[in-house]
């Protein structure tokens, strides 16, 4: 802690990479000096190196294209390597040191760059058991402050920041950060000073503020490497945008213990023996009766743990109707409620506190799938204790009743066209009973779930639970969340015939016409035994991948949907909030790799594929499979070898999105089927060179070979058939069977081949052989001119017409971080109307969504192409849609737009693309 105190004041030590011009064939190698920090930067027994620079340092050599040399201070105290570091920079014997905070002196010392990579906070502590808060403590007077003596512009942080909110108080001066401590342990001090790259065991913030940023800086006059350094620093904040914020949570986030009771909280609990419970039996699955009549669901779950660590029995009183409930509260017998939504107004008629957020849902409305009715001609059934929580005004009428289960018969016997629920209880209602309901988000509308406490209870008791919830990790609560909706019990064919009539009927005329089919096919079978066969397998086929395609769709779909629950409710903890986006950026891709398989190989079904050659170097495609197959092989310890001679052509002229295509997927075949600690390998030479009409053309060999699984005899007479699977019993080896037939299409529209070699427990071979055109490597822009380019959209005004309140979100963050103004309209006629009430030449582009109500934006496009204006038939008008086939792509150019950009859409493609019209 001394190291990174003395470092921040008289600069700290530590070092980062950055992108290497593109034009250099050399990786540029940067030195950076890594005194021991703290967390700020720490270094192993075995010598791993850990940390804020660590880290961020690794992040900025990918962008930077950087080979990072560490250089450690082992030998030597903390306060030694700092100086020793920062002496070698100033020397030029390294290249990068931080964290370095700006200033006169320091700016003759060192070289800056212009962009920090981090902020940091002068902070108020106090001892994490005290009362002291972030509101109290400014009524203590006068406020006694620990403060480091050595800290003088921190120390006048302090005194300003005090002073300007009027606090009286009284500094205790300290010698040492440990002295700092000791006086709060001694009570000579209410709170201590420090910053927020520091921490003390046992203590907590009570007050943040002075914000200074602090630099990676280098060498005086080395100012191509720190052109080099704001270059890679500008593209991740671009890419990555919460990464200072990421990593400052992950090593200096507030580590002390949420759950840590106070002395006179502990006090109370040890005198609490018991609580009565109020509970409502229809709200899973948050809250409800279980068979037996006892409670469960989520809360529950999580009250029963909360009592049984304070050692506390619990009386239960379940309610099945909520009059019922609202007058046994009333008796005024019961310290807490659990199972009906809160609102501040139905809190304080009631004297009900409630407890901190337990998580938070999205509102949705769920009705039958041909329900096609407006929002304004529509009935909408809402639970009477929700109704008063969203907003339901562009309904035509709203019913509420007692139930969410009351709101679904609603909906099915027709009373209602539509009910309202949080998406967990109506997607709990929908699954148990076998229901086709849809659902879609309410937008803008979202629950909070939480307990109610009675006003009678003594507010330590109320602190207490709500430091119990914001303690609890998020495993334990998808744990619950898991357990609660696992209970459902489905009552066999009885049940589903009562719910489900009209389905049933389907169901069994549906079993009736296979068992006649299947008597009709047996009668028959002797005639067309062979037909049948291929008929039976080429139907068993689809039915599995079907199958197959239902399980890889739920599965991802399910992981968003959990963790975009998670993630609204870890928005304070930056480092679960990254895992939980995360794991829905993986899940994402994961559902758009199956669109775009099903999508290729309709195109390629339908003979529409169209290669698009482009110059591809052979040092992009390298470093493109790297990049790929690399992080693969390290989660399964895998060894990856790339080889390629000498005498493969530099560049040449192809599809680089289909080239990539096919290496991408049969490597990342040869990851799944290979064991860890395997070996894949990718060779690749020139086999003969000739020259052709086109120029010259090399016919070049591919060879991807792996000491995995393998494959059968048997499977590999089929293994480019459509839908044909092996291993797929494996777990962890499912797919969808599309991925070697797309590959063995591509291979054949380049004009190429492709062989297997593979025995069962001996590894696969893919030999692939293709002709390619050479040609020049195109000349790239510099970084920074690249990096200019984006100030070619800055102040530009854009016209974004998008329905999706989601996807104008993202589109509007992205064009606002490269400075572009943006309007938008959620539909294609209010977008005319915004254009044609706009002065002529106000806006530079038009980003159209194609499917949107009341006009789609087709029609959108033709009319404003159509207006009488000047700038009406130049303005760039750019389609952004989920519409990615080669007809949609047609109706787009016949509308009068000047590009279709398929969603997802990629941030660097619309900027290019913008920047090319604008």
């Amino acid at each position: 802690m001394i190291a990174i105190i003395f470092c921040l004041i008289a600069v700290m030590a530590m070092t980062m990479d950055v992108h290497a011009e593109d034009e250099k064939s050399e990786q540029r190698t940067v030195r950076v000096a890594f005194p021991a920090q703290g967390n700020m930067g720490e270094i192993g027994e075995g010598g791993d190196l850990t940390g804020y620079n660590y880290n961020y340092l690794q992040k900025i050599a990918e962008y930077a294209g950087w080979k990072i040399e560490y250089i450690t201070f082992e030998d030597m105290s903390a306060d030694e390597g700092i100086m020793k570091a920062m002496e070698m920079v100033m020397n030029g014997e390294a290249d990068l040191i931080g964290p370095i905070l700006d200033g006169e002196q320091v700016r003759e010392m060192f070289e800056f760059p212009q962009n920090e990579y981090g902020v940091v906070y002068t902070t108020l502590c106090a001892l994490e058991k005290s009362d002291i808060t972030s509101v109290n403590f400014q009524h203590i007077k006068p406020l006694r402050v620990a403060v480091y003596e050595k800290a003088a512009q921190r120390n006048a942080e302090v005194t300003d920041y005090l002073e300007l909110l009027g606090i009286a108080y009284e500094l205790v001066p300290c010698d040492t950060t440990a002295a700092q401590l000791e006086a709060l342990h001694e009570d000579r001090a209410d709170v201590l000073s420090s910053i927020t790259l520091s921490f003390f065991d046992g203590t907590r913030a009570v007050a943040q503020f002075a914000p200074r940023p602090y630099y990676l800086v280098s060498t005086p006059g080395n100012q191509e490497l720190m052109q080099e350094l704001d270059h890679a620093i500008e593209m991740l904040d671009y890419a990555e945008p919460y990464i200072q914020e990421q990593l400052q949570e992950e090593f200096f986030g507030d580590t002390s213990g949420d759950n840590i009771l106070t002395d006179d909280e502990q006090r109370y609990m040890d005198g609490c023996e018991s609580l009565h419970v109020l509970c409502a039996s229809d709200y899973a699955p948050y809250c409800s009766a279980a068979s037996k009549g006892e409670p469960a669901g989520m809360l529950i779950s999580l009250f029963n743990d909360f009592a049984k660590s304070n050692q506390i029995a619990i009386d239960y009183k379940v309610c099945e109707e909520i009059n019922e409930l609202e007058k046994e509260w009333e008796s005024g017998k019961y310290d807490c409620l659990i199972g009906v939504p809160l609102s501040s107004e139905y809190c304080a008629q009631n004297k009900i506190i409630q407890t901190s957020s337990v998580i938070s849902t999205e509102v949705v409305i769920f009705g039958k799938p041909q329900t096609d009715k407006k929002m304004e001609d529509s009935t909408v059934a809402v639970f009477e204790r929700l109704a008063g929580q969203v907003n339901l005004s562009n309904y035509a009428k709203v019913i509420e009743y007692p139930s969410i289960e009351a709101c679904y018969k609603a909906v099915e016997d027709g009373t209602a066209d539509y009910g309202c629920a949080n998406r967990l209880s109506a997607d709990y209602q929908i699954f148990d009973r076998h229901s086709t309901f849809v659902t879609n988000p309410l937008f803008g509308e979202e629950l909070n779930l939480s307990i109610g406490v009675s006003k009678s209870m003594d507010y330590h008791f109320i602190s207490v639970l709500n430091k119990y919830i914001h303690a609890l990790p998020d495993a334990t609560k998808t744990g619950y969340l898991s357990e609660a909706t696992r209970h459902v019990e489905h009552q066999g064919i009885n049940n589903f015939i009562h719910t489900q009539p009209v389905l049933a009927i389907v169901f069994f005329t549906i079993i009736g016409v296979l068992i006649i089919s299947s008597v009709m096919l047996a009668v028959n079978v002797g005639k067309n035994k062979k037909r049948n066969l291929e008929l039976e397998r080429a139907n068993s086929a689809k039915t599995d991948f079907l199958s197959r395609m239902s399980h890889d769709i739920r599965t991802p779909m399910n992981a968003i949907l959990g963790f975009a629950e998670l993630g609204q409710q870890d928005v304070e903890d930056p480092e679960k909030l990254k895992e939980d986006l995360q794991r829905i950026t993986s899940s994402g891709q994961f559902l758009l790799g199956l669109v775009n398989d099903i999508l290729d190989m309709t195109k390629i079904e339908n003979k529409a594929m169209e290669l698009q050659p482009e110059p591809y170097s052979r040092n992009e495609f390298e470093e493109q499979i790297r990049a790929l197959i690399i992080p693969l092989c390290a989660a399964k310890n895998q060894q990856f070898d790339m080889i390629l001679t000498d005498d493969v052509p530099k560049c040449v002229l192809t599809d680089k999105l289909r080239f990539n295509q096919i290496f991408f997927n049969l490597l990342s075949n040869a990851v799944k089927f290979t064991d860890e600690n395997g070996k894949i390998e990718l060779q690749v030479e020139n086999l003969e060179e000739k020259t052709t009409e086109e120029g010259v053309c090399s016919v070049v060999r591919f060879i991807i070979s792996d000491n995995g699984i393998g494959m059968s005899e048997e499977f590999q007479k089929s293994m480019f058939e459509v839908f044909s699977q092996e291993h797929q019993h494996i777990s962890g080896k499912e797919g969808t069977g599309l991925g070697l037939p797309i590959v063995k299409s591509l291979v054949t529209l380049m004009n190429g081949t492709i062989e297997v070699e593979s025995k069962i427990g001996a590894g696969s071979k893919f030999i692939i052989e293709l002709p390619l055109t050479h040609c020049e490597i195109p000349k790239k822009e510099e970084g920074p001119k690249k990096a200019a380019r984006y100030q070619a959209l800055e102040n530009k005004n854009i016209l974004l017409c998008e329905d999706h309140p989601i996807n104008t979100r993202l589109a509007c963050r992205l064009l606002e971080k490269v400075g572009a103004n943006v309007t938008c309209a959620s539909n294609g006629q209010e977008g005319v109307n915004i254009f044609m009430e706009s002065r002529e030449g106000y806006f530079a582009a038009v980003l159209m969504d194609i499917r949107m109500p009341i006009m789609d934006g087709l029609k959108a496009a033709k009319k404003i192409r159509n207006l009488q204006r000047g700038d009406a038939a130049a303005i760039p008008i750019i389609a952004m849609t989920a519409n990615a086939f080669d007809d949609d792509r047609r109706e787009t150019k016949e509308a009068g737009m000047n590009e279709h950009l398929s969603k997802p859409i990629a941030p660097e493609k619309l900027y290019q693309v913008l920047i090319e019209y604008v």
